[in-house]
């Protein structure tokens, strides 16, 4: 594990500029590595997300709202895994590349067969192939990812390293019952004027069809995220977590296209206008 500690992080790739993201994935600011380790994962925590608001009292409507998914088509590059594309000053090709060695897929996933990114033909493990929006999350505590649908609406595998999150995942069909965040507008702003998920009263989440589910994961946990689900996950103690996205089978990608043509977000955008 010592491949993991803040120490080999801050040795191996210090002085590489990261980015800092808000609650929806917006690129907050940029640091480098050492930096952030050392005023905020190790130190005294900056708040993530400086829009984030207190619960309303007024709940006489479901409002609600969620961090809708970019389309498949937008991440079509992505599909075979050209992470050199990227520059060896990419911290995430970096680190990819250092430890790989380090770690392995879950074995409950399979060897083979992924269509995204492109492995249709070659059994190739995450650890030596570019997966999907493969990265490693160094969160703060109190640190959260609002209620969101992965994007291209693929798959998604946490691994915990080390620390603790919360969770709570909601299944597809609940999807309508939220307003999505980029359908109202361009300004960033819009997307952080409801509370997060955690802060809405129960009075609000009863109106829902479903309560979320629930769940708590620590170092060495495998957290599986099917395709559409929508989850919200707050770090309630330090943690370092490794991320990756994929879709399984012809099938699968043919779906999710199609998918992103009737409801994705291409389609949100055209309709409103």
């Amino acid at each position: 594990m010592k491949a993991w500690t803040p120490e080999f992080f801050v040795e191996n790739f210090g002085d590489m500029k990261v980015k800092l993201q808000s609650s929806t994935f917006d690129t907050m600011d940029k640091t480098t590595l050492k930096e952030f380790i050392n005023d905020q994962f190790c130190g005294t925590p900056k708040p993530n997300d400086p829009h984030k608001q207190k619960a309303p009292n007024d709940v006489s409507s479901l409002n609600l709202r969620y961090v809708q998914p970019s389309g498949i088509l937008n991440d079509f590059k992505k599909m075979f895994g050209w992470y050199h594309l990227l520059g060896d000053e990419h911290f995430g090709v970096r680190a990819f590349q250092k430890l790989t060695d380090f770690w392995k897929a879950p074995s409950f996933l399979p060897w083979g067969g992924y269509s995204f990114p492109w492995t249709i033909f070659k059994a190739e493990q995450p650890n030596h192939r570019w997966f999907h929006d493969w990265g490693i999350y160094m969160s703060p505590r109190n640190t959260v990812t609002r209620m969101h649908i992965d994007g291209s609406r693929t798959h998604a595998v946490l691994c915990m390293i080390s620390g603790q999150k919360k969770c709570y995942m909601m299944p597809p069909s609940c999807e309508a019952w939220f307003e999505p965040v980029y359908a109202i507008g361009d300004d960033p702003n819009h997307r952080h004027a409801e509370p997060c998920f955690q802060d809405c009263p129960q009075s609000m989440k009863d109106k829902l069809p479903m309560q979320a589910f629930e769940c708590t994961i620590n170092a060495g946990d495998v957290l599986f995220v099917p395709k559409n689900w929508l989850h919200e996950v707050h770090t309630t103690q330090p943690s370092v977590m490794i991320t990756y996205n994929f879709l399984h089978g012809v099938r699968e990608l043919c779906e999710t296209v199609v998918l992103q043509i009737w409801r994705g977000y291409a389609a949100t955008v055209f309709l409103n206008k």
